[in-house]
């Protein structure tokens, strides 16, 4: 799904990663560690196309939407909550505008080979939304915005009048009701009281694509992670299982090198 392949990152002689590579594919639910101020939000930039790397590269594969969560003020139109999560991402909008303008080009191409082109490009677009569509309900939308802490006298409240903290749950929010293929969440948990983070647990131990995540929160790391992808000072670490098994194994191992 997410592919980075040997990518470094510096300012100056200040090195945050070199050559880091791994793939991120469904199922895979990947704890990013990494010390404050050594490249965590650089690194998640760069993998959301937000940043550029010094050397190596992210691919992603085709059709596979990728949403990413910041660590800064979120950015809403002046919308009501429910409206606000359910409008239609980009991604969406963009596709509906080449569909209309296939529509367009069809009822005046009398080639046969290019309308075959713009027929078999809009049967995939069409199979495409089907799928986004699934989920795109007002109940799922609901159900996500109760679970992360929302009361339904919420749902109308304009945007602006939620604090930091709410606007982060709502931003997360809008992100799940996409359905991505790839999550990428820096900090989610931070303004997650215990409810809300019990059930954001639950959405993503359910979630069916990939996740690369950073959090404190040594419990819900443990809860979710199947891998962890450990940004060192001398050596990236990508080793299976939860954040306990790799502080178990890193021990061990500093144990072997005394």
């Amino acid at each position: 799904m997410l592919n980075v392949v040997n990518l470094s990152k510096g300012y100056g002689d200040n090195i945050l990663f070199s050559n880091l590579a791994f793939n991120a594919v469904s199922g895979d639910r990947i704890a990013l560690i990494v010390a404050n101020g050594s490249g965590k939000s650089t690194l998640m930039d760069i993998m959301a196309h937000e940043n550029t790397a010094d050397s190596g590269k992210v691919t992603v594969k085709k059709h596979v939407t990728v949403a990413y969560l910041k660590q800064e003020k979120f950015k809403f139109e002046n919308k009501m909550l429910l409206q606000e999560i359910l409008e239609q991402p980009d991604e969406i909008k963009t596709l509906k505008k080449e569909l209309n303008a296939i529509h367009d080009s069809l009822s005046n191409e009398i080639n046969n080979h290019k309308q075959q082109i713009l027929l078999r490009r809009m049967a995939e677009i069409d199979d495409y939304l089907e799928i986004l569509d699934q989920n795109s309900s007002e109940h799922q939308a609901k159900t996500i915005l109760s679970g992360v802490g929302f009361k339904e006298s919420d749902f109308n409240r304009p945007m602006k009048e939620f604090s930091g903290g709410w606007a982060m749950r709502a931003a997360l929010s809008k992100i799940l009701f996409s359905n991505p293929d790839v999550l990428l969440l820096d900090e989610p948990t931070n303004h997650l009281d215990l409810e809300a983070n019990l059930w954001f647990e639950q959405y993503l131990l359910n979630f069916k694509g990939a996740v690369v995540i950073t959090s404190h929160d040594r419990a819900f790391l443990n809860s979710v992670a199947t891998m962890v992808l450990a940004i060192e000072p001398e050596q990236v670490v990508l080793q299976k299982g939860n954040y306990d098994e790799y502080v178990k194994s890193r021990e061990e191992s500093l144990k072997i090198k005394e």
